[in-house]
């Protein structure tokens, strides 16, 4: 009987059993698929955390890095006490040539720009006018002379006579006289030959010093008036000053060394030049402090026998006030400057870097003095900008 009811089914209930069981087919397949996109999102979703839990637990274990610095032993050594300045190159002697006597000027025997020396020929004007005086100033002193012969063997010759009564004393004076007057004529006549002798060697004009020549300021072929054209300026170079100022608050001390006889030495270092600082000595002490700038004027002596000062140059000076025993210097790039003063990176012993105020002395270059660091620490001289009390350092070679 129950065979018989499911094979009389219609086609229709067939159809309605089979869409039911499609739906619930379609509804298990839904159900699972939510299932495993949520379990999918969930791992994903833990597994960043995971991650980042890990790199946190790793920096807290490693710690801060260590900042790369360099570093220098302090050290005890003697220093020079120095006093800077700037100064001028200022010749010993400065001549400008100018013609003595009026002329022509005939030749110029040197280059501008050349060194001279003292007798050297430096210009000849035409002498032909001052040879012709010359001679003609000689003319009369050879005739005043053959006078004055004449009037003294006639003066002599009526004194004898006068003793025998031949002549009167009127005569013999008056020739005594004209005696007199012939050799006040050769007086005068040696006198105009040596004026003219002196303006014919004006006519050739000598170096008075050693120096360099400067430009030739009139050429040759110009009539030249005496006393009033400047031919040629010399400037002396060997030796050679500089002229500096140092403020008033080291006279003492300038003054304490000169007084005690001790030779004050001078570097100077003209700007430019990558040679060494050329040595010389302090000569010169002003004799008064200048209102307006507070300063007095210094002046030191240099042989320049290399020729590296040259007048009017502006040079670096360092003047050598004395020498500071036995004290603790560090590279000047240690030394650091804050609101309150100069302070050093001192590195301990754990490799960590210590604050230092210091007290900042004389600067030789470049090394500083300072007071606050004991020999043999290390102070930090590059990567200080990194630093701060406490913090690691990695000391690179």
């Amino acid at each position: 009987m129950h065979a018989r009811s499911i094979a009389i089914q219609s086609p229709r209930a067939r159809r309605r059993r089979r869409w039911v069981s499609a739906g619930n087919s379609r509804r298990s397949r839904s159900r699972l698929g939510t299932i495993q996109v949520v379990l999918l999102a969930a791992s994903l979703s833990a597994l960043p955390l995971g991650c980042s839990k890990s790199s946190g637990d790793a920096g807290a274990a490693r710690g801060p890095a260590a900042v790369p610095v360099t570093v220098v032993d302090a050290a005890i050594r003697d220093v020079p006490v120095r006093l800077g300045a700037i100064g001028t190159v200022d010749p010993i002697a400065t001549v400008s040539i100018r013609p003595q006597v009026g002329g022509v000027l005939a030749t110029a025997a040197f280059v501008e720009g050349q060194e001279v020396h003292q007798g050297d020929l430096l210009f000849r004007l035409d002498d032909r006018p001052f040879v012709t005086a010359l001679h003609q100033a000689e003319a009369a002193l050879a005739r005043d002379q053959a006078q004055d012969v004449a009037a003294t063997r006639d003066a002599d010759r009526y004194e004898e006579l006068l003793k025998k009564n031949y002549v009167s004393a009127e005569d013999r004076d008056r020739l005594v006289a004209q005696r007199d007057s012939y050799k006040a004529a050769v007086t005068q006549d040696k006198a105009a030959v040596e004026a003219a002798r002196l303006q014919l060697a004006y006519a050739t004009i000598r170096s008075p010093i050693d120096g360099k020549t400067g430009p030739l300021l009139i050429q040759a072929g110009n009539v030249v008036q005496p006393n009033a054209s400047v031919l040629v300026t010399i400037h002396q170079m060997r030796p050679i000053r500089v002229a500096f100022p140092v403020p008033e608050a080291h006279l003492p001390d300038v003054r304490q060394k000169m007084a005690s006889g001790a030779t004050l030495d001078v570097l100077a270092s003209p700007q430019g030049d990558t040679g060494p600082a050329i040595a010389g000595h302090l000569t010169f002490l002003g004799n008064e402090v200048d209102r307006t700038t507070g300063t007095v004027l210094l002046k030191a002596t240099f042989d320049n026998a290399d020729g590296r000062l040259w007048p009017g140059q502006f040079v670096r000076i360092s003047v050598v006030l004395g020498v500071q025993k036995g004290a603790t210097v560090v590279p000047s790039a240690a030394v650091q400057e804050g609101q309150q003063g100069s302070y050093v990176f001192v590195i301990k012993p754990d490799d960590t870097a210590d604050l230092r105020k210091v007290t900042l002395g004389p600067v030789d270059g470049s090394v500083a003095v300072i007071e606050g660091v004991a020999s043999g620490e290390r102070v930090v001289t590059d990567g200080q900008l990194r630093l701060a009390p406490g913090t690691a350092v990695e000391i690179r070679k």
